[in-house]
C-alpha cells in the first residue's frame, strides 16, 4: 500500500508539472520532417499551411538594458517590451534576434503581441557561450556539458517549458509556447582568436559524424565541437517535438577570417600557429568545415558581425568584404549584427580628425550598409541594436571608469553606447537657440554686465555665458575649472591668464573655429597611459609636475597598435583629439540639429555642455574623479564635492574681463533620469525595410 501511494504521488506530480509546463511533454513522434523555415539555393522560405513562400529576413537585435541597468538586471515589464515591439514591427523588421536568453516578460510580451497577428515578429533565439568562464581560463571543450544543458533548457522553454532563469537552474516560472514564431537558433558568439587557439592546443582534434552534421577531415577541434553541439541541438528538438528549426553558428571576426583564408591561398605567406602540424590548429573558426547531412531538412547558415569603418567609401568597402566572404563559403551567410554609432569618439578613416558621426550621418550610413547587403544576396541581416546602451564600455574607456556604475551615466568617450536607433537623452536641456530653461538659481557669478551660470545632468556640466552686449566674434572666452585638489596651475602664461585656484581644465570658445577643452598636462590621462609602464620602472624620467604652467589638447587612442597580417608589419595606434568642441544646435527638435554639438552662440549668450568623461570623472553619480596618476601609477578614484569655476573674456585689443572663481557644489544621484526618442535612422531605415 505504501509503495502504491508513493507511485501514485509521483505520477500525479509528473502530470501536474507537465500541465503547468514546468517540464516539457514526453517525446513527440512527429519524425522531424516538419520544418517551418527552410533554406534552398541560398534563399530562405517559409512552409506554413502547406504553402512554401520566400521569406525576407530583416532583423533587429534586442537586449533588455535601459539606462540605470545592465542587461537582464531589472524587469522592464511587458508594457515596455510591447511598446518596443510595436515600433520595431512598424519599422519593417520581420525577425527579432536575441543574442541570449531574455527576461521572461520579453517572451510574454512577444507572445501577446503576436497573438492573432497575420504577420508576427519571428524570433531567432541566441544561445550565448559562457564568456566569463573563457576569460577565467576554461577552454571550449570544458564548457560542452554545461552549454548543452543550456541549449536543452532553452529549447524546452521555446515549446512552453519552464523559464530557465538567469542562472539556467530549476525554475517554477511557467513559460509561454513560442514555437509558432521561432525561426531558429543561433549558437555562440564572435570567437576570439586566443580562445580558438587555446582550445585546439588543449584538446585533440577529431572528425565528427552525427545524424545531422559532420565535419571534414581537416576540421579543427573547435569546429568538431560546434558540429557536435548543432547535431545534438537538432536531435533533441526532433526527438522531443518532431520539428527542425534553422540553426546557425556565429563565426570569427570577418577580418581575421579573411586574412586566414587568403593566407591559405598564398603559398609564400607565413603560416599561422600550428598549420604545418597534423593537429591543424587554426586561429579562426571555419564554418565550411561543418557539413549538414541529408537529414537536415531546415537549414544551416553562417553568421557574422559587421562593424565597418565610417568613410565616404564605406559601401565599396563592405561590398568587397562580403564578396570575399561569400567566395570562401559553401553555405549561406547572414550578417547577424551591423551598426554605426552616433558618437564623437569614432575613428574616421578619411578625415584624419576626430570629427565623429552625428545622428544624420549614422542614419545615412546605416541605409548605405543595408542597401549594400541587400544587393549582395545574402540570407539576411540584423541591425546590431535597437536601443542605445549606457552600460557599454570600450577599450577607450574601460580603464577610465568605475564599471559597476557605467549604466548610470552616458559616457561620450565611447562609441559603443550609441549604436541603437532608439535613444535616451539625459535631459531636455541642450546647447541651442533658446535659454528659457535657465533659472536665477543657476547663476554662479556676475559682474559688469557679464554672467556665468552652471548646472549639471547625467551627461555632463552646462555653462551659460551671458552678456548685456552682443557676443563679439573677435573675443575669446575662457572658462577655468579646478577639479582635483592634487594638482593644477594658477596661471596660463602662454595665453596671459591667471586664476584664483589651481586649475586643471580650461574651456576656450574662440572665433576661429578652434574651440576646445584643454587639460593641465599633469592631469592628461592619455600621456600618463602612454608612458605608464616605462615611468613605473624609471620614475626619475617623469617630465610633468603637479603645478606646471602648461595646458595641452586632450588626446585619446581611437585605434590600438596592431599587427597587420597582410603586410606583415605593425600599424601604429591612431590618436586623435577628443577635446575639440563643435559649434551647433544640439536640440533634436531643431531643423539645424547636430547631435555632436558642444556649444551654441546666440546674440548675447554662449551655451556650452562638456561631457563628464572629458573632465576625468570615473563615476559622476558618486562624484568620483581620477586621483593623482603618478602617485600610484594607475587610474584610481577619489571623491570630491565641488568644482571651482571662473571666467575670463579676452577682447580683440587684449584687454580682459574676469569673473573670479566660485565654488560650484556637485550633487550625486542614484537612478538616472532620461527621456526616450527615436533617432533619424528609424525614419530612413523604415523607408528601406518596407520597400521590399
Amino acid at each position: 500500500m505504501k509503495r502504491f501511494l508513493i507511485l501514485s504521488t509521483l505520477v500525479f506530480a509528473l502530470f501536474f508539472l507537465i500541465f503547468l509546463r514546468i517540464i516539457p511533454p514526453f517525446l513527440n513522434n512527429g519524425g522531424g520532417d516538419e520544418s517551418p523555415f527552410t533554406i534552398r539555393d541560398g534563399q530562405l522560405y517559409t512552409s506554413f499551411n502547406k504553402e512554401t513562400t520566400p521569406f525576407q529576413f530583416i532583423g533587429m537585435n534586442v537586449t533588455s538594458a535601459l539606462p540605470g541597468s545592465f542587461p537582464n538586471e531589472v524587469d522592464l515589464g511587458e508594457e515596455t517590451y510591447l511598446e518596443w515591439l510595436q515600433l520595431i514591427q512598424e519599422l519593417g523588421v520581420t525577425v527579432l534576434r536575441v543574442p541570449d536568453l531574455m527576461p521572461l516578460n520579453f517572451y510574454k510580451a512577444l507572445d501577446k503581441f503576436n497573438e492573432n497577428r497575420q504577420e508576427p515578429l519571428y524570433l531567432l533565439q541566441g544561445i550565448y557561450m559562457d564568456d566569463v568562464a573563457l576569460a577565467d581560463g576554461a577552454d571550449l571543450q570544458q564548457l560542452e556539458q554545461s552549454y548543452m544543458g543550456k541549449i536543452k533548457k532553452i529549447i524546452d522553454f521555446m515549446y512552453g517549458g519552464a523559464y530557465p532563469g538567469n542562472d539556467l537552474g530549476v525554475s517554477l516560472q511557467k513559460g509561454v509556447n513560442l514555437s509558432s514564431y521561432l525561426i531558429g537558433y543561433s549558437l555562440g558568439m564572435e570567437w576570439a582568436n586566443q580562445d580558438v587557439i587555446f582550445s585546439d592546443i588543449m584538446n585533440e582534434s577529431y572528425a565528427y559524424e552525427g545524424d545531422y552534421f559532420y565535419t571534414s577531415d581537416s576540421a579543427s577541434n573547435v569546429e568538431g565541437l560546434l558540429a557536435k553541439l548543432m547535431d545534438k541541438l537538432v536531435s533533441y528538438e526532433v526527438q522531443r517535438y518532431g520539428i527542425q528549426h534553422l540553426v546557425t553558428v556565429v563565426g570569427s571576426n570577418i577580418e581575421d577570417f579573411l586574412v586566414y583564408k587568403n593566407s591559405q591561398l598564398n603559398a609564400e605567406s607565413e603560416k599561422y600557429i600550428g598549420q604545418t602540424t597534423k593537429r591543424n590548429i587554426k586561429p579562426v573558426v571555419d564554418l565550411n568545415e561543418i557539413k549538414p547531412t541529408q537529414k537536415l531538412k531546415s537549414g544551416y547558415f553562417a553568421s557574422y558581425y559587421l562593424y565597418p569603418v565610417y568613410s565616404d567609401k564605406m559601401g565599396e568597402s563592405i561590398r568587397e568584404v562580403i564578396t570575399d566572404l561569400q567566395r570562401f563559403h559553401e553555405i549561406p551567410i547572414m550578417i547577424a549584427e551591423y551598426s554605426l554609432p552616433s558618437a564623437k569618439v569614432v575613428y574616421e578613416e578619411m578625415s584624419g580628425q576626430l570629427l565623429g558621426i552625428n545622428e544624420r550621418e549614422q542614419a545615412e550610413g546605416l541605409v548605405t550598409i543595408y542597401r549594400t547587403l541587400r544587393q549582395l544576396s545574402i540570407l539576411g541581416s540584423c541591425l546590431s541594436e535597437w536601443q542605445d546602451r549606457w552600460d557599454r564600455t570600450s577599450f577607450t574607456t574601460v580603464d577610465r571608469v568605475i564599471l559597476d556604475r557605467s549604466p548610470y551615466w552616458p559616457n561620450k568617450l565611447t562609441d559603443l553606447q550609441s549604436r541603437g536607433i532608439y535613444t535616451f537623452d539625459a535631459s531636455t536641456d541642450y546647447p541651442d537657440h533658446q535659454i528659457d530653461e535657465w533659472k536665477d538659481k543657476n547663476v554662479l557669478s556676475t559682474h559688469d554686465g557679464l554672467t556665468l551660470s552652471v548646472k549639471t545632468d547625467e551627461e555632463g556640466i552646462f555653462f551659460l555665458i551671458q552678456s548685456e552686449e552682443q557676443i563679439n566674434n573677435q573675443s575669446s572666452y575662457w572658462i577655468d575649472l579646478d577639479v582635483t585638489p592634487n594638482s593644477g596651475t594658477k596661471s596660463y602664461t602662454e595665453k596671459g591668464l591667471t586664476f584664483e585656484d589651481p586649475v586643471d581644465f580650461v574651456i576656450n570658445i574662440n572665433p576661429n573655429n578652434q574651440s576646445r577643452l584643454l587639460v593641465q598636462r599633469y592631469y592628461h590621462t592619455y600621456e600618463f597611459l602612454k608612458e605608464r609602464t616605462n615611468l613605473q620602472i624609471h620614475p626619475d624620467e617623469i617630465k610633468v609636475l603637479p603645478d606646471m604652467d602648461e595646458f595641452t589638447p586632450i588626446l585619446i587612442e581611437v585605434k590600438s597598435k596592431a599587427y597587420n597580417q597582410e603586410i606583415k608589419e605593425f600599424e601604429e595606434a591612431i590618436v586623435q583629439e577628443a577635446g575639440r568642441l563643435i559649434e551647433g544646435n544640439a536640440n533634436p527638435n531643431s531643423n539645424q540639429f547636430n547631435s555632436l554639438a558642444n556649444y551654441y552662440v546666440g546674440d548675447n549668450y554662449i551655451e556650452i555642455k562638456i561631457p563628464w568623461g572629458l573632465l576625468n570623472f570615473s563615476d559622476p553619480t558618486n562624484l568620483k574623479i581620477h586621483d593623482d596618476y603618478y602617485q600610484r601609477f594607475g587610474i584610481h578614484s577619489m571623491s570630491i564635492n565641488h568644482l571651482n569655476i571662473g571666467l575670463t573674456v579676452v577682447e580683440a585689443d587684449h584687454s580682459s574681463v574676469r569673473l573670479p572663481s566660485e565654488k560650484y557644489r556637485l550633487m550625486p544621484w542614484v537612478n538616472p533620469t532620461y527621456k526616450s526618442r527615436l533617432k533619424l535612422a528609424y525614419t530612413l531605415l523604415q523607408n528601406e525595410f518596407r520597400d521590399k
